[in-house]
């Protein structure tokens, strides 16, 4: 299980991307959860775009249990 958001190919996280996800792991979600990070962070491009999914790996203890909701837009769980 993936929390993810998009982010343009070349900008390699640079465009907030990245700390959009490590918002979330830090309690930006509905439970206020403090998730630990984990490896690797995904990209997927599956268009041949010019807009990548980056994403954390859920911790298998959080995925069992149920993630929660992401309170930022651009966070999905996936």
């Amino acid at each position: 299980m993936l929390v993810a958001t998009m982010t343009k190919l070349d900008a390699q996280g640079r465009d907030g991307s990245f700390m959009k996800l490590f918002r979330y792991i830090s309690g930006a979600n509905e439970s206020e959860q403090k998730i630990a990070m984990t490896t690797p962070v995904f990209m997927e491009n599956k268009d041949a775009d010019a807009s990548v999914q980056m994403g954390f790996v859920m911790p298998k203890e959080i995925a069992t249990k149920g993630v929660p909701k992401p309170t930022l837009d651009q966070v999905n769980v996936r």
